[in-house]
């Protein structure tokens, strides 16, 4: 399954630098973690974001801290070469290709983790947060998705989705709290935007993976219109904190 995920984001990242960053839901998500970031009041000087892609949200981190040296790990090279044109420039902010449960090649504390879309594509994101409790001297930062996992989801390399309150007890087993989270998403989202995509793929389902590439690579006048209605149904239509099914969660170390 890690090698299909690898394929996949190696194939998306290969289209646009942009992959991952631009679309309506990679957006509102944003919107979000600013939302919650805002809960941090103290100083932070260092930061890991793994699954870091394109580097847009360890960007994002960036400008809320500015101050942090920021840290981003992904496995799929053609992400990090993405982040790398893109944000190279950026005192403080180092992006490299490793595989991310191989925390020995890094430092061994941070003062936030953050992870996201990425739990949702692992067998063992259990062993893998773990880590995170490990390593983090106060925050760990999580987004994904709960609720019933559709086929398009599949196609995009998700191996589960979780149930509501899984993460905040696994956490909380562990030393950290829950700060702020937030269930998002209805009714735009799960179930309209989610039952879409289930469509659009059982109508694509044989290069699904193909017509998202496309749609990244070309940035059309539709295409945009339909990404920013969507957007603002989500930011301004949906729910933030009940009944939806995209999860953005801060914890804090006890």
């Amino acid at each position: 399954m890690k090698n299909a995920n690898q394929k996949i984001f190696n194939q998306l990242w290969s289209s646009t630098d942009d992959a991952g960053d631009i679309g309506h839901g990679s957006r509102w998500v944003v919107r979000l973690t600013k939302k919650i970031l805002n809960r941090i009041n103290e100083p932070i000087e260092s930061f890991l974001d793994v699954g870091c892609g394109g580097g847009g949200k360890t960007f994002l981190l960036k400008r809320n801290f500015t101050d942090a040296i920021g840290t981003g790990v992904d496995f799929a090279q053609n992400g990090i070469d993405a982040a790398k044109r893109k944000y190279n420039h950026i005192h403080d902010l180092n992006f490299m290709c490793i595989d991310a449960e191989c925390f020995e090649y890094l430092p061994n504390s941070y003062d936030i983790i953050s992870c996201f879309d990425v739990l949702e594509h692992l067998e063992d994101w259990k062993s893998f947060v773990d880590q995170f409790t490990l390593s983090s001297r106060n925050y760990i930062l999580i987004t994904t998705v709960t609720g019933r996992v559709r086929k398009d989801e599949i196609a995009f390399g998700h191996v589960r989705n979780f149930r509501r309150g899984e993460i905040e007890l696994y956490l909380q087993e562990r030393g950290f709290v829950a700060v702020d989270v937030f269930y998002a998403g209805f009714p735009f989202f799960n179930p309209l935007s989610r039952e879409l995509f289930q469509l659009i793929y059982s109508l694509r389902k044989d290069n699904y993976i193909q017509a998202v590439e496309k749609a990244y690579k070309n940035k059309g006048t539709v295409i945009w219109f339909c990404s920013s209605l969507l957007y603002f149904l989500l930011a301004f239509c949906s729910t933030k904190r009940y009944w939806g099914n995209r999860y953005v969660g801060l914890f804090k170390k006890q």
